[in-house]
């Protein structure tokens, strides 16, 4: 795993049992993915979502597009893509059943849940040096706002 660089470090958030309040970049990853996946069922998903949750959310959203779009570059999957001819299609077509080399995604998963703080989201656990209590008794969330500048 990658150390907290030292300037970093000052500016991570202290949780009140020690360590620091902290996700792997591939939770943030799946969290983006599922993100976009409902965003194209809004119907569905945010039924009772206004006009204005809708456009302030877009933001979030386009980080979430530029969040991957950095994953894919920087961690660049070359399996080679080979093409093949379709019954019905005059051009070639990707065949996608080459072998990926992958993670132990069990490894990941049991290491990151080894270390999960599952108080973070309690009434109280979190307080903001200058705004308190981050997460009270009303606290709703309906699809994780990201803000403007932050």
């Amino acid at each position: 795993m990658t150390a907290i660089d030292p300037e970093r470090k000052k500016q991570a958030v202290a949780l009140p049992d020690g360590g620091f309040f902290g996700t792997l970049t591939v939770f943030h990853e799946l969290h983006c993915l599922k993100r976009l996946h409902r965003y194209m069922y809004p119907s569905y998903y945010f039924p009772d979502l206004s006009d204005q949750e809708t456009e302030d959310n877009r933001y979030h959203n386009e980080h979430c597009i530029d969040m991957l779009r950095q994953s894919v570059m920087c961690h660049g999957d070359t399996t080679p893509v080979t093409m093949r001819w379709g019954e019905t299609q005059p051009i070639p077509l990707g065949n996608w059943s080459s072998p990926h080399e992958c993670v132990n995604w069990a490894s990941i998963n049991g290491w990151a849940r080894e270390r999960s703080v599952r108080e973070v989201m309690e009434p109280g656990y979190l307080k903001h040096p200058k705004f308190g209590v981050v997460v009270g008794e009303s606290f709703e969330n309906k699809i994780g706002q990201v803000h403007h500048g932050d």
